[in-house]
């Protein structure tokens, strides 16, 4: 059982909104840099992506889980963990030991890349007009779990050869829990998209263990 309902979420979710602004811009503009970094390779632009999921992951593990979901749900500190946790490894990972590296790819991986960026970058933003929630219950990558995590997990399709398994384990994870919880509280939509990040995650673990290494 969940200690709060599907309204008290969306009342939650817009005062932190209201609260994190104009952060929505900053969190957007990273967003944006991430993907022309992926478009457009630089050398240092490796270590750039990691850095801005890493500050998305920490941000939201932090501010959104611990912050702000700990005042109504006893068990958002653990996601809040998870969150901090993962953050840390992309920094460890992509800029600490420089392991990360990305080019885009017209197979399997980088078709479902794609279909992530569609939804976490335009559609789950996009669907507050949709619905006419206004802009108080936007959901953008880096400010929140849900587009936050889809969106890595597309950019981590994308990583040159083996996707590190130790990048892989949080977000599915995350993705079940996330499933399940959506599930209780009757949201439709976000159950889907749980799902979807479930099977997306499923796919990048088996790139990481099916994938061959590529010269830098």
């Amino acid at each position: 059982m969940l200690s709060y309902t599907a309204e008290v979420l969306q009342s939650l979710i817009a005062h932190y909104n209201m609260a994190v602004w104009p952060g929505q811009l900053i969190a957007g503009s990273l967003m944006l840099l991430a993907l022309l970094l992926l478009v457009f390779p630089r050398r240092w632009g490796g270590q750039a992506i990691a850095v801005i999921l890493a500050a998305g992951w920490l941000w939201v593990g932090w501010v959104y889980y611990v912050v702000r979901l700990g005042s109504i749900d006893f068990s958002a500190p653990l996601y809040g963990g998870a969150f901090l946790l993962q953050g840390l490894l992309l920094l460890w990972t992509g800029v600490i030991r420089g392991a990360l590296s990305w080019a885009p790819r017209l197979d399997l991986y980088g078709s479902v890349a794609m279909l992530l960026f569609l939804i976490a970058v335009f559609l789950l933003p996009a669907s507050v007009w949709f619905q006419g929630t206004g802009w108080m219950q936007l959901r953008l990558v880096g400010l929140m779990p849900l587009p936050t995590v889809l969106f890595t997990v597309g950019v981590l399709l994308l990583t040159a050869g083996k996707t590190p398994l130790h990048l892989t384990v949080i977000p599915l994870l995350w993705a079940l829990a996330a499933a399940a919880t959506a599930w209780t509280l009757a949201l439709t939509a976000e159950t889907a998209l749980a799902a979807l990040c479930v099977l997306s995650s499923v796919l990048l673990i088996w790139k990481g263990r099916v994938a061959r290494p590529q010269a830098a």
